[in-house]
Parts: structure tokens; C-alpha cells; sequence
């Protein structure tokens, strides 16, 4: 048989008890606020890039950009987060390697995906 699903309250008393951050921001609003921040640096970089006619994929937490345009991009997202946010961050860089055969693949060197730290 299976188990019936915790119970909100329950659910909510663990995570208050265990992570005492949360408890301390409980219900202010303060992930909603990160969360829109995060938002507006990704927007900012995102119309940088389209006014440099450069091309990207945005991802989960991060852009996808050719590899000639990694170091702009980094730039841009350390330039865009401490004029939105007023703090520094780093930027972690991930390869995303090419499948071995991809016969419709005309990108411009190995991809890179340009990755936001949390906030």
C-alpha cells in the first residue's frame, strides 16, 4: 500500500524547524523578491545580447552561447547583476558537449551554457 501524502502544516512545521533562514523570512516575501531580481538580470542580458544580433538559448539558470561569445556574455551577466542587484557575483561556465554525429549541427564551435550563481 502506499502512504498518504504529509500534510502542509506538517510539511511546513519540518522545513520551519530544519532550515531556520526560512523560519526567519517565513512568509515576507523575500523569495518572491529573489526570484524577480533573478528575472530582470537574465532580461537585461538577454535583450544585450539581441542588440548585438548575437544568438543564445536561454536555459533553466543560464544561457546557452557560442563559444566566441562566452567571455561577452560573462561580462554582460557580472555587468547586469551588480547594476540591478548593487552586489557581485561569480559565473560559472558549463561545456555542453555535442552529441558525436549531429548531421544538421552548423553551430559556431563547442557550445558553452553561461550559467547565474543563486542569488
Amino acid at each position: 500500500g502506499s502512504r498518504s501524502p504529509m500534510r502542509w502544516k506538517d510539511m511546513e512545521e519540518l522545513i520551519f524547524t530544519h532550515v531556520p533562514l526560512f523560519e526567519k523570512y517565513r512568509y515576507t516575501g523575500l523569495g518572491l523578491r529573489l526570484m524577480r531580481q533573478e528575472s530582470d538580470v537574465l532580461m537585461a542580458v538577454l535583450l544585450d545580447l539581441i542588440e548585438r544580433g548575437i544568438g543564445f538559448v536561454p536555459m533553466h539558470d543560464g544561457l546557452m552561447v557560442p563559444d566566441s561569445k562566452k567571455q561577452l556574455t560573462h561580462d554582460l551577466m557580472l555587468k547586469h547583476y551588480q547594476a540591478i542587484t548593487g552586489q557581485r557575483i561569480s559565473v560559472k561556465e558549463k561545456t555542453i558537449r555535442k552529441p558525436p554525429t549531429a548531421p544538421f549541427d552548423h553551430a559556431e564551435g563547442q557550445p558553452t551554457c553561461e550559467t547565474l550563481n543563486a542569488l
